[in-house]
C-alpha cells in the first residue's frame, strides 16, 4: 500500500460541464433537441436556457429530491402502473 490513490471531495456530487451540472444541461438539451426538430434552434435555445434557469433556481431552493417526488407524484418516476391503486382488493 505504498501508492497513493485519489479521493474525491465530494463522492456523491454530480459531473459538472463548465459550471453546470448534469441535469440542468440535460434540461435545456432536451428543449435545444426539440428546436431543432421543429427548425426552430434560437427559439428552443431560449426556451431550454430558461427552462434550465427555472430548474436551477427551484433545485437550489427546496429540498434534495424535490424534482424526484414531483415527478413520481405526476406519475413519471416510481412505482405508479406497476402496483394497483390503493382502492383495489384483488389481484387477478
Amino acid at each position: 500500500m505504498n501508492g497513493r490513490r485519489y479521493i474525491p471531495k465530494y463522492l456523491n456530487a454530480q459531473m459538472q460541464l463548465l459550471w453546470w451540472e448534469m441535469d440542468e444541461i440535460l434540461v435545456m438539451m432536451v428543449f435545444v433537441g426539440l428546436g431543432i426538430v421543429s427548425d426552430h434552434q434560437y427559439i428552443g435555445t431560449a426556451i431550454g436556457w430558461a427552462a434550465m434557469k427555472g430548474y436551477t433556481v427551484v433545485k437550489y431552493v427546496k429540498q434534495p429530491g424535490y424534482a424526484k417526488h414531483v415527478a413520481y407524484k405526476y406519475g413519471f418516476w416510481g412505482i405508479r402502473g406497476r402496483v394497483p391503486e390503493y382502492w383495489v382488493k384483488e389481484l387477478v
